[in-house]
């Protein structure tokens, strides 16, 4: 899934850790972009194509310049591919990156077919209104005088009131519909947002929501494999709807049973996710399975 991580007051010595746990855990590859905003509050961009050139831009801003904060996003294409459609994405001096698969009301003069970018014309227009958004997200917008966060109640997002991130890293916990206002000096407004529940975006959830596999209402995978292993247990069932591709090929390669289950344990934690032994033991279970079979 597109995947996206907001670091404020921003330390270099430690919070180039945090990036870089963040990276490790995000296998989304269809472009990659940053937003940077110094201490002097100058807000500059990247969008990059290739994960080791934008890295190498990244880092090399941070050491140039004293930095307040920094939005990182991996993309998942949901619709167009190409440089013009990583995050962020501007208008009017505000600039956004998204998670999530969204429709919203009106015509906007936007550049891409992007659903990420008529969001954040919507977002501007209406000063944030969020019930008449079809689908669902959470985003970062910053502009000369604020960074925002909004999240609904289905596109994860995991803080400690300083970092927020899709992926729930170590000491962070989920927070849900809200929209959350930072000023330059800081302090922070938190207000509740209304959303309206809609199918909009459901076919596209296994991509954006990290999904595997498309899921189905019955509990049934679109693939032989694993409907054919499919279990009662719903934490094993949850953690094979929710890895993505990338990281299930990844658990088919490794040789011995401890780094499986450790790679298995990490896993669930990036997923918030608390497996049990028995939990483990199960999806152990598949992936040899499907070796010997």
């Amino acid at each position: 899934m597109c995947k996206h991580i907001l670091i404020t007051e921003f330390n270099y010595d430690t919070d180039l850790n945090i990036i870089k746990d963040f990276a490790t855990r995000t296998h989304d590859n269809d472009g990659f972009g940053a937003i940077i905003r110094t201490k002097t509050n100058e807000l500059m961009t990247i969008k990059s194509l290739s994960l080791a050139s934008f890295y190498v831009d990244l880092t090399s801003i941070l050491l140039c310049y004293e930095v307040s904060q920094v939005v990182v996003h991996h993309r998942t294409s949901t619709n167009g591919t190409g440089i013009e459609y990583a995050h962020p994405f501007e208008f009017k001096g505000n600039y956004l990156t998204h998670n999530g698969v969204v429709t919203v009301k009106g015509t906007h003069e936007v550049k891409t077919k992007n659903d990420s970018e008529a969001l954040l014309h919507h977002l501007i227009k209406t000063e944030y209104e969020t019930e008449t958004i079809q689908g669902y997200f959470s985003c970062f917008v910053l502009n000369e005088l604020t960074t925002t966060i909004v999240v609904d109640d289905t596109a994860p997002i995991y803080t400690d009131n300083r970092v927020y991130c899709s992926h729930a890293l170590d000491g962070l916990t989920k927070i849900a519909l809200q929209k959350i206002v930072i000023d330059l000096n800081n302090a922070r407004v938190m207000t509740p947002i209304i959303v309206t529940k809609s199918s909009y975006g459901s076919d596209k959830s296994y991509l954006s929501l990290g999904h595997s596999y498309d899921y189905r209402s019955d509990y049934s995978f679109n693939t032989p494999d694993y409907g054919a292993y499919y279990d009662d247990d719903n934490n094993v069932n949850d953690f094979f709807q929710l890895i993505t591709t990338s990281e299930e090929n990844e658990l088919f390669h490794f040789r011995t049973a401890t780094d499986l289950k450790l790679s298995i344990k990490d896993i669930g934690a990036s997923l918030g996710m608390r497996l049990t032994k028995k939990d483990i033991k199960k999806i152990m279970k598949y992936f040899y399975f499907e070796r010997t079979a």
